[in-house]
């Protein structure tokens, strides 16, 4: 202003002290998929997770961390955009990833995707089942023949 000091004070809200963590692809064998896609057979596990964080001041100190909760045991640390898991077994997983300032995750927001992997026919219980009848009726009909 003209012959007068403005003094302002600027707070920035504790959810916005860092990074905005955003899961922009999900690929299965390289091939993107639809994010509202949940269920995948069993040998559908080989997925492919493209991530960033939305940083404007420093972007190149900008830090991942990520899991499959359900899989991992830890948080994996990393600076590259993409996470690459093969030979997922079956099972319910949650995909989580966060970004951080210079390793600092206290406040970091985590994006998540739900999926679950299904067992193959040959681990269902009705197939085990249907196997166990199939063997003691053959047992049965080899012994009556005898």
């Amino acid at each position: 202003m003209e012959n007068q000091l403005v003094k302002a004070k600027i707070e920035i809200p504790s959810r916005c002290l860092g990074p905005r963590t955003r899961l922009h692809e999900i690929a299965l064998y390289s091939v993107p998929i639809d994010s509202s896609k949940h269920s995948f057979e069993s040998r559908e596990n080989h997925f492919t997770f493209k991530y960033h964080g939305l940083w404007y001041i420093h972007p190149q100190s900008i830090q991942y961390r990520y899991r499959i909760k359900g899989f991992d045991i830890d948080w994996k640390y990393t600076s590259e955009n993409e996470a690459v898991y093969q030979k997922i077994p079956p099972g319910d997983y949650r995909f989580e990833i966060a970004a951080a300032m210079n390793g600092d995750f206290r406040n970091a927001s985590i994006s998540s995707w739900d999926f679950s992997i299904r067992r193959p026919y040959y681990m269902q219980s009705w197939f085990i089942l249907g196997v166990i009848f199939l063997i003691l009726g053959v047992g049965y009909g080899f012994r009556r023949a005898r």
